[in-house]
This record gives C-alpha cells, structure tokens and sequence, in this order.
C-alpha cells in the first residue's frame, strides 16, 4: 500500500538546507576566473567570474584612441561573451557533480529509486514538464541596462546581444567601469526575473560576493526613514536591501525599497512600499496600507555575507595634507597624517591607488578631484571621516571611489556623496540632502540610516572586497577551522573542496572532497597553536567514505602530515590508515597517534602551525567528506 505524500510543512527544514548547499555552491564558484582576449592577445582582457559574472575589464588606451564608438562596442562585446561563454560552460559541469551530493529529506537522492509515495510519479513527470515549458533560457526576452556612456543588452542565456558605446570618453577606466556595470547589470536583470520565480529563494546572498548587489547593508539595526527612495542601477525599479545584524530594518512612512533581506524584524509602516520579497529570520510588522509586491517569509534561513573588510596602517604617515580655504593642492598615493579641505578650498588626488590617511575632513564648500585614470582610487581612513563637501571624478563621470573609514566614531554624510563607502566598525547616517540624493552603495557593520526624504541610486564598487589592495583578510577561529565550519583557508590542488551541510557529525557543515584524481593533498591555512591540549597524543579527524569506489578492494589510505616550522617540526608524516576495511556510505573515526616531538609543537605556543591531509585513493572515486577534527 502506497503511502500519502510528505506534509510542506515538514519539508521546509529540508528547503532551507538545500538553500544553504547552493549558497555553499555559488561561493566556491565566485572564486573561479576565466579569461579571454583579443586577437592580438593585449588589446582587450575580460575575466568573467565563476557566477558567469563579469569581473575586469582591461582596455588598452591605443585601441580606444583609434576606434570609433559604433566600432568598438562589438569587439568589446566578442571578448566579453567569450569569457563569460568559458564561465558558464564550466559552471555546468561543476553543477552536474555538485547535484549529486544535494540532499532533500523525505525525497530520492538524484539517480535513486522514486519512492512509494501516493500519485509521485505522475507528480513529477507534470512539474518537469512544467518546469522545462517555462524554462527561462527559452525566453526571446532581453535585458537592458545602461551606465554613463555604455547600454549593454543581455539575452536569457547570460550572452550580450549589443554594446553600444554611445561615446568614448577621455578617461578609458571610466570605460572599463561603465561597461563592467552596465554589462553585470542586465546580467543581474535576466537571472533574478520576478516572472520565472516566486522571489523567495532568489533572496538569498551568498557571503562572499553578496554586498556588490546591495545598495544599502547594515550590521545593527538599518532605518530606511519616510519618504526615502532606493533605487537600482540605472536608476529605474528599486534596490535592495539587507540588515546582517539583530535589530530592527524598519522602513518609514511612504518610502520605497526593493528585495529586503534581514536577519532581525522588519517593520514596514504606513504606505510603506516593499517592490519585492521579505525575507527575515524573525518576524515581519506592517502598518496600514503597505505595499508588498513579493512574497515574504518569516523565521526562515538568512544568508548574508559578513562585512569583513580591515586595512593596515603600518609605517610611519607623511605630514598631514592641510588646505586652508581657498587654495588649491594635490597629493599622490601615500600614507599621510591625515588629509583636510577647508572651505573653498580643491585638492586634486593625483593619480590611481591607495590613500591611506588618520584622519578624513571635507568641510563645506570644498572639493576633491579624482584623476583615476589607472584604476580607483581607495581612501583608506583611520581614525575620523567628516564629510561635507564634494568629490567628483576629473572626467566627469562617476567617481571610481571607494572610502573606506575603520575607526569607531558615527560617521554623517552631510552632503550628496557619490562612490562606495564602507565603515565596519561604525554607524553611518545617510543626510537629507535635496533632490540630487546620495549615489554608490553604503555598507556599514553596525547601525545604518538613511534620513527622510533622501534618494539612494545603487551603483555598485566595480572590485569585490575580498580583492581590495592592502586588506588583511580574518583568519577563521580554530574551532571553525577545526570543525571545517569556515573553508576560506582550507586548499587542495588537486581536488574540489565545497562546503555541505549533509552528512555532517558536529557542527553545520563539512568538508566534501570531489574530483579525485588520484593522491588528494587537503592543505589547512597556518593557525596558532596556544591553548592546544592533547594529552594522549591523538589526533582524530571523521570521515566519510562514498560506496563509489571503481577498486573496492583497494579504496586506498589516509594520512596526516604536521608542520610547525618554528618548532623544528617540517611536513612529519604523523601516520596511516588503510581506508579499505572501514564502511561506505557512512562515517569512520580515524585515529592517529603523534609521537612527542609533534604533540609538544602543537601544545606549545606557535604562531606558523598548518596541517595536510592526504586522501592517497583511486581516481574516481568519491566524494569524501571530513569533519571534526580534534585533538585528544
């Protein structure tokens, strides 16, 4: 007797696992370049990223000043499609491998027996017919995006139909930028289409490049006040949004907002407008006469990235950059004590780079100059940001600007700013400031607010965080590292490392291995060693062993190889374990014992300790998946 279909309900912990596997999946692809040239091998260099996004775009100056705008534009867009074609191609296949370790609770693995539930079968054969009848890639729609002098046209297979240049402009980095985000931008259009989804799934951020897509990002509380508008690149639609913290995201009276995503409550008040899905990991309340257009979700899984952006400020700083008012200077990439345009005053920042400075002070009626012709400028600031005059791009288009300001200290943007500005460590308060509003996008770690009656237009920093000169990227905790909750350290050469909920033994995630070619190096990032207790010398490590195994009777073995340079310790083979006898499909606990000259390295304070593990196993087979490990 056939048994009755499982309830939604008790499939809504499944989704939001599956949600998280392909949030894993697409952060590991982001990683990925694949780049294409011109014929000539210089004069046009695309790199498009895993995500079939494109990532840089070098053009060479002498190839602009001799082509027209109507010329240009198709050679630009051949180089482009071809990057993002070898992007995608590869994306494919690396999707078809990961399905098979997707896992849906009450529902058949990929490739296993369907089930014995009531009327299954004729269930799925309808939704799959369904699903490949409105297949969005058979649409003719295109998707139309414009920034500065660049219209980009993008058909539903993520392939550019026309680049019109409508210009050439001085400024060939103001080119490659325009182009970069007018070509992502309807990119973005025709992937996350309301007409081909409910919008619910589609609003999760992945962590590494989600902050590009947003306009607005909090990590407190984020106060989008009355009347405020957020809008999308190219200024049509509206933007989203996304709160990383605890507090409230409480949009005000009549204002306008696109997706929102938030981890803390949302509040939306009265006539206020949401054009897109909610999704909260706690609860949403809504005034009178709002408006939803998408769907929203409750208590539900949240995603966001973590706004893990830190600078150095080493060395000893030049003397600091001081105008007094109505004077004029200039200052080149450096370290200064601080950096001051007085009223009336111009500073022109001569050339592409990074400005490192203490203290950051524009006072009213000043002005800088961008000369970024190279490349952005980054203004890295240390101690206090003060921001009430105007920053332009020497060009005339939008400043290729990112302000990044690391003290603690509120910070207010008392006029229009444009370009992206990042404060981890401190709130930040969009002002009122008339009709021309704020451009860029604005990313703050703790508390965020954007005062009434202020307009926000997206334009997104065309280089992702984790790319910033000088950043200094945040080790992952031991127990992270240990328990393979955090994988931005761990690497392997030769094998794919992706990051899965299931099949896990402590923890949220575990560390799959797929792609095996043979002897398998898993390499950890270098970690500290205080506080590291192992008093019987062992060290244990779970492991999962897949029944795919082209040689049964020889699976192969398992090692463990320790490194503590500064303890006299280089690369020592702890020990072996033969991985044939132990079960499949299932997990095993290995266990090696270190003698005293490695366990004394690892429990005593070090600073340079790293680990390799070694699946020596038979090409093929797979995937492994590791979890836990720990010292005993």
């Amino acid at each position: 007797m056939s048994n009755p279909l499982p309830s939604p309900s008790s499939l809504l912990d499944g989704l939001d696992a599956l949600e998280k596997q392909l949030t894993a999946f697409e952060a590991g692809r982001l990683t990925q370049r694949f780049q294409k040239t011109s014929a000539d091998g210089h004069s046009i260099v695309a790199v498009a990223d895993g995500l079939g996004r494109l990532f840089s775009l070098n053009l060479d100056p002498a190839l602009v000043a001799g082509s027209t705008a109507a010329a240009l534009g198709p050679q630009v867009r051949d180089v482009i499609n071809a990057a993002l074609a070898a992007a995608q191609t590869s994306t494919a296949a690396a999707i078809t491998t990961a399905a098979a370790g997707f896992a849906f609770p009450g529902l058949p693995a990929q490739g296993k027996a369907v089930p014995d539930y009531s009327a299954f079968p004729a269930t799925v054969s309808t939704l799959t017919s369904a699903i490949l009848t409105a297949n969005p890639c058979n649409t003719s729609a295109v998707f139309t995006c414009v920034s500065g002098p660049v219209t980009a046209v993008v058909n539903a297979h993520r392939q550019i139909v026309t680049l019109t240049y409508a210009s050439l402009p001085d400024s060939v980095d103001h080119l490659e930028t325009s182009t970069i985000a007018a070509v992502n931008c309807a990119i973005d259009k025709g992937t996350d289409r309301k007409d081909d989804s409910s919008g619910a799934g589609q609003t999760i951020v992945d962590r590494a490049n989600g902050l590009q897509g947003l306009v607005v990002y909090a990590g407190g509380q984020l106060l989008i006040d009355d009347r405020v508008a957020i809008v999308p690149v190219g200024g049509v639609g509206f933007g989203r949004i996304a709160n990383a913290g605890t507090g409230q995201t409480n949009i005000g009276v009549e204002a306008d907002t696109g997706d929102i995503l938030s981890r803390g409550p949302v509040i939306v008040r009265d006539r206020g407008r949401v054009h897109g899905a909610i999704r909260t990991a706690s609860t949403l309340q809504l005034g009178s006469n709002t408006q939803i257009t998408g769907p929203v979700t409750q208590n539900a899984v949240v995603v966001l990235p973590d706004l893990l952006v830190n600078i150095g400020f080493t060395g000893t700083p030049k003397p600091a950059v001081s105008l007094e008012p109505n004077t004029q200077g200039s200052a080149g990439p450096d370290y200064y004590a601080g950096i001051t345009v007085k009223t009336g005053s111009t500073l022109t920042l001569t050339a592409s780079g990074v400005y490192r400075c203490n203290n950051f002070d524009i006072e009213p009626g000043a002005t800088v100059i961008l000369k970024a012709s190279a490349g952005p400028i980054y203004i890295y600031v240390r101690d206090t940001f003060i921001f009430h005059g105007t920053i332009n791009d020497f060009a005339g288009g939008f400043p290729n600007l990112f302000i990044g300001y690391f003290g603690s200290g509120a910070i207010v943007l008392e006029s229009p700013f444009r370009g992206t500005i990042v404060s981890p460590n401190a709130s930040m308060r969009l002002a009122t400031v008339g009709p021309v509003g704020h451009a860029g996008a604005f990313h703050g770690g703790k508390d965020v607010e954007v005062s009434p009656d202020t307009r926000v237009l997206h334009q997104p920093f065309a280089v992702p965080y984790e790319n910033l000169p000088g950043l200094i990227p945040p080790p992952p905790s031991r127990a992270a590292l240990f328990g393979f909750e955090d994988l931005s350290g761990w690497t392997s050469a030769q094998g794919t490392l992706t990051w899965v909920l299931t099949p896990t033994t402590q923890g949220t995630f575990s560390l799959q291995v797929s792609g095996i070619k043979g002897k398998t190096e898993i390499v950890s990032p270098v970690f500290a060693t205080d506080g590291i207790s192992a008093p019987t010398k062992k060290v244990r490590v779970d492991l999962w062993i897949s029944k795919n195994q082209p040689k049964p009777t020889a699976v192969g073995q398992y090692q463990l190889v320790v490194n503590v340079p500064s303890a006299g310790v280089s690369n020592v083979l702890v020990g072996s374990v033969p991985l044939t006898p132990l079960p499949r499909d299932a997990w095993s606990t290995l266990e090696l014992t270190m003698t005293t000259a490695v366990a004394n390295a690892l429990t005593t304070a070090h600073p340079d300790a790293s680990l390799k593990i070694v699946l020596d196993v038979t090409s093929g087979s797979g995937p492994y998946f590791l979890d836990n490990l720990r010292f005993a």
